[in-house]
């Protein structure tokens, strides 16, 4: 085990339930008593603190994204070109709904589908189609007021606007967007790509900086709440880059090292400086990013883990294995 230290704290289960098949997302609830499951056999599973699961959504294919919104309605989508929301499944189109993200006010669902967004209201009805973009949208991403949305495919990521989606200008970039994430300040947009590199853009300036020489392709991205750091995959080692003052251009990255096998998800705790980092190694590892370079804490579950989700007050970490298992841990609020 590569950088684990003896001395971090071993992380206890609250709750734990299996899923019938590979768990491809978590989200939690606004109150952090339930997270939801996709999975890849179609089903939405609900695991309360109290151990207590129900089916809250069943998809015909594979579900491939979930999300609460700010307000605890849940959303999720499927293989089967179905949305859901509160349960109630709506056909959309032909192709795979690849993600679902809701407009921070809880009042808008964006749903992305081969080249296109759509977004739907509260209770399901269609508000607005985007135009094709030029390939299948792959990760979608709200500005923080809620104005704006972003959309990664290839060719870089398209901005558009939240009410009717037309377009607000191309960051483009000659390849292929994996994933995107826009800073909790709304100054700065990262996105992760099909050759093993990072893009930076400024949003205010719309000046770029790409950072590579990454393992693998990059699908993890996650900042700090406070924009100070921006926490990468692309490998087995978790890579942070620095954006005090100039920002990470000219500066060598702080690396994370504790995994075996490559990241599956990265994310910082709601308004804190913890990191955590689940892999396909079986593991989740707390971090403390920017004080110290050995993980604080370490659940092991093993089953290769494939996705995380933090509960809003950051108490709480749900982590979903390829082999159907969901575990919400005790993420140690005192450290």
């Amino acid at each position: 085990m590569p950088g684990l230290s003896a001395t971090a704290n071993v992380l206890s289960p609250v709750a734990q339930t299996q899923a019938a098949d590979w768990v491809d997302a978590l989200a939690f609830s606004p109150t952090g008593d339930t997270v939801a499951a996709a999975a890849a056999d179609g089903s939405i599973t609900v695991l309360g603190l109290d151990g207590a699961t129900r089916i809250a959504a069943r998809h015909e294919h594979a579900a491939t994204t979930v999300a609460f919104s700010s307000s605890g309605q849940l959303a999720s989508g499927g293989q089967d070109g179905q949305i859901a929301i509160d349960g109630v499944l709506q056909k959309i189109a032909s192709e795979w709904v690849a993600r679902v993200a809701w407009r921070p006010d809880g009042a808008l669902l964006a749903v992305a589908y081969g080249r296109r967004v759509s977004t739907y209201d509260a209770g399901g009805a269609h508000q607005a189609t985007s135009g094709e973009l030029p390939a299948t949208v792959a990760c979608l991403g709200w500005h923080p007021r809620g104005v704006q949305l972003a959309a990664g495919t290839y060719g870089g990521v398209q901005l558009l606007r939240g009410n009717g989606l037309a377009r607000d200008g191309l960051l483009a970039w000659k390849g292929s967007v994996l994933e995107l994430a826009i800073s909790p300040n709304g100054r700065r947009l990262a996105h992760g790509n099909q050759d093993a590199s990072v893009h930076f853009w400024d949003l205010r300036k719309r000046s770029e900086l790409e950072m590579w020489g990454y393992a693998r392709k990059v699908r993890q991205l996650a900042w700090r709440h406070d924009a100070r750091y921006l926490a990468t995959g692309g490998g087995d080692e978790v890579t942070l880059w620095d954006f005090a003052g100039r920002g990470p251009e000219g500066t060598r990255p702080i690396t994370l090292e504790g995994h075996d096998e490559p990241l599956a998800w990265l994310g910082f705790a709601p308004a804190s400086r913890r990191l955590a980092s689940v892999a396909g190694d079986g593991r989740a590892l707390l971090w403390l990013p920017g004080e110290t370079v050995q993980p604080l804490g370490a659940f092991e579950l093993g089953d290769p883990l494939t996705c995380g989700a933090w509960s809003h007050d950051g108490r709480l970490l749900a982590v979903g294995s390829a082999g159907g298992a969901i575990a919400i841990i005790d993420a140690d609020p005192a450290t």
